[in-house]
């Protein structure tokens, strides 16, 4: 691999450098090599980027550590997420007789059947810059072996909420040991400032909503520095596109006029039509939720009346 033009992701086992996964991408050549340990069943705990332009620079996390005394639940700096029934502040909490390191770190209980979380607070959000990367480490420990959820959620704003592209969701097998964990976001691959201009950190104690699990986090920290242009992919939005042309005329609703018993012929094989279909739905069309088929022949004749080269997706799904 001579190019130095390269992109180059490792992902550790135990945080051992010397169980990885390298994987280098170089315009259409893509190459993997797999380290020997990772042949078995362990999972890719973290991911850390090279390119690296200056020295890390620490991004102040409040109250990463759990340090801040009092009784308030959630703790400073962190903030119950999800829907509104499932924020119970006594599922949140600060927990002085469990610590990876210093005198406290934060309890979640996630019992069964729901899907309550928590995130760093909004009035603390982290604000990344253009050309920036983030390193994101953490410790955690569980009370019995299991999946649990970090994910860093991405924001246009903050008042009012207008979600943007989200640059990480993934599992992460924890243990009764304490282990470290470590993440990179690199803006301009995973995300763009100018979108996602507020991030927050999300901890889910469980990722799978029917399992009870309780989780520690103690010792958040994030560094950010610097990444040459190079590694940047294009933003969408710079991306100059003609407006479609709807045909539309200007006015103050709708309207619609379908006279499915005239046809323009048949189509140009150009123009094609993409169809979605549920197996079952709220509409009970085309089967219901017995598995009954439902669809009536004059609706069939008017879908094959369409004369149009379709593409169907067909998903199942019932409310």
């Amino acid at each position: 691999m001579s190019d130095s033009r390269l992109l180059d992701f490792h992902v550790f086992v135990d945080g051992d450098p010397a169980s990885c996964t390298q994987i280098w991408l170089q315009s259409l050549a893509l190459t993997v090599s797999f380290a020997w340990s990772l042949l078995g069943t362990y999972p890719c705990l973290g991911a850390e980027s090279s390119p690296v332009a200056s020295t890390p620079e620490v991004v102040l996390i409040t109250n990463g550590g759990f340090e801040e005394p009092g009784s308030a639940a959630p703790p400073l700096g962190w903030a119950m997420w999800g829907a509104d029934k499932y924020k119970i502040p006594e599922h949140f909490v600060r927990d002085t007789s469990v610590a990876h390191s210093g005198q406290a770190s934060l309890r979640i209980y996630h019992p069964k059947d729901t899907a309550g979380y928590i995130v760093t607070d909004p009035k603390f959000a982290l604000r990344p810059k253009p050309g920036t990367a983030m390193e994101i480490r953490f410790f955690a420990r569980s009370d019995r072996p299991c999946q649990a959820r970090f994910g860093v959620i991405g924001y246009q704003s903050i008042a009012p909420f207008v979600d943007a592209e989200s640059p990480l969701n993934t599992t992460v097998s924890v243990g009764v040991q304490w282990r470290e964990f470590s993440f990179q976001i690199t803006e301009g691959l995973d995300f763009f400032a100018d979108s996602a201009r507020y991030l927050l950190l999300a901890f889910h104690a469980s990722a799978d909503p029917a399992l009870e699990c309780t989780l520690w986090i103690d010792d958040v920290t994030v560094k950010e520095f610097a990444v040459p242009d190079e590694y940047r992919i294009i933003n969408p939005k710079t991306i100059k596109v003609p407006p479609l042309n709807h045909g539309l005329t200007p006015g103050e609703q709708l309207e619609l006029i379908i006279d499915p018993s005239r046809s323009g012929g048949r189509p140009c094989r150009e123009a094609c039509g993409v169809s979605f279909h549920r197996l079952a739905g709220f509409t009970s069309q085309p089967y219901n939720g017995e598995g009954k088929y439902q669809l009536v022949p004059e609706l069939e004749q008017a879908i094959r009346e369409l004369l149009l080269p379709v593409s169907r997706v067909y998903g199942v799904g019932h409310e």
